[in-house]
């Protein structure tokens, strides 16, 4: 039999439970009923020999309206709420995965539920009564009229007017890492015999300053995307079940989810498919990049004929490699080439290693009828599934590591080094 791993319940308010009165403490329903549902409660239960509590459990049904009150109940917890539905868990593990794509910041993802990607969700939050929230989409509309609230960016930069800030400040709105600054030159004094037109020349010459600044903000080690892959949604989370008449009714069905955590493990080390880490990370890469890359186009755009004159072979090539349809086939050449290296391809251990890490269990259920099976059997695919996890998780933070090293030296770093030889005089 595979060795069991005693693992924690991590709750909502960061605490890792390993026994009843953390449970109870740090009780969470909205935790406890997403456990309860993917079958790590039980294995968390049978791990620790909770004999009372974990009977009581595969006893519940999943269906049943009063399942919150039950499950409260069971750890002798008060009961105020209903729990979130499958279907919310399912909503909020998405938005996880999501904003796992954005920041590797665990303390943020761990605010997942004051983040709004949309619209709709923001005005969830404040109907709430939620005093900080957290915005992930630029096209988010801050409402004026609702007071003392604070907002903080992830990933997000909102450009506002100098009247419109004055008005969130006047209703003690706080904007923390949302606000676009604008770019200010300070100008020295201005002497009188100042020739007409040095100042526009002044302004010309941070054209190309603007340019590399914006392209040198994708080489910094600051700089980082990390892709989120989860097998577990593809099996449905239901890795713990009981009742079967055969072991191999049992194994069947586990083993038929494990094969959709595998095989979708193996797409995302594949490439030309939509769960590839290097398709992810490209899509990720080009939304960070698309208003930059428009930004340096309206700058070249509107730079006077004179410059334009002088730099017109630096600037064609530039435009050349400043096309975003150039520019995403660059940087998933470069992707796609890391992604099919040995390290990637061999990351994954066979199906049958994985599968001989599902627990089976052979209990004696008092059948007395002469067709009626003597025995029930149960699966527990939590290890195997967890290691599929744990082995893919590896490869995405490696590839990300690498990959984007490989963009940044190959690609940006080369378009760099071209804006650097701009005249901005």
């Amino acid at each position: 039999m595979a060795r069991k791993v005693k693992f924690a319940l991590k709750m909502k308010d960061g605490a890792e439970v390993r026994n009843l009165q953390d449970l109870q403490e740090h009780f969470d329903i909205d935790r406890v009923m997403e456990y309860y549902l993917n079958g790590k409660l039980s294995t968390w239960l049978d791990d620790r020999y909770y004999e009372e509590e974990s009977d009581q459990i595969h006893e519940l049904d999943s269906n049943d309206p009063e399942l919150s009150r039950k499950l409260c109940e069971i750890f002798q917890v008060e009961y105020v709420r209903e729990a979130l539905s499958p279907e919310e868990i399912e909503a909020r593990n998405q938005k996880i995965e999501r904003l796992r794509e954005l920041t590797d910041d665990e303390e943020i993802v761990a605010k997942v539920d004051s983040v709004a990607f949309t619209q709709e969700e923001l005005a969830e939050l404040l109907d709430k009564g939620l005093d900080t929230i957290y915005l992930c989409s630029a096209d988010l509309k801050i409402p004026e009229k609702i007071k003392s609230k604070t907002y903080i960016g992830i990933c997000t930069r909102i450009q506002i007017s100098p009247e419109k800030l004055e008005r969130f400040n006047k209703n003690n709105i706080q904007l923390i890492n949302l606000i676009e600054e604008p770019e200010v030159r300070m100008e020295s004094d201005v002497t009188n015999d100042r020739e007409d037109g040095a100042e526009l020349k002044d302004k010309e010459n941070t054209f190309k300053d603007r340019i590399l600044e914006i392209l040198q903000k994708y080489t910094s080690d600051n700089y980082k995307i990390r892709i989120a892959p989860n097998p577990y949604k593809k099996t449905g989370y239901g890795l713990y079940e009981s009742g079967f008449k055969s072991k191999s009714a049992a194994r069947r069905e586990i083993e038929g989810k494990l094969r959709k955590a595998y095989d979708y493990a193996d797409r995302c080390i594949q490439t030309g498919n939509r769960d590839s880490l290097s398709t992810r990370l490209l899509e990720v890469l080009i939304k960070d990049l698309e208003p930059d890359i428009i930004e340096i186009q309206t700058i070249i755009e509107n730079i006077n004929d004179s410059l334009k004159k002088r730099n017109s072979i630096i600037l064609e090539r530039l435009k050349e490699k400043l096309n975003l349809n150039e520019l995403r086939r660059s940087i998933e050449s470069e992707l796609e080439k890391e992604l099919q290296g040995s390290y990637y391809q061999t990351i994954l251990e066979s199906f049958n290693w994985y599968a001989d890490f599902i627990d089976y269990e052979e209990w004696e259920n008092g059948a007395a009828g002469l067709f009626e099976s003597k025995y029930e059997y149960s699966y527990d695919g939590n290890e195997a599934v967890d290691l599929v996890d744990q082995h893919l998780t590896m490869a995405a933070e490696t590839f990300c590591d690498i990959a984007m090293g490989h963009v940044k030296t190959e690609v940006i770093t080369s378009i760099i080094e071209l804006a650097s030889k701009l005249e901005s005089r």
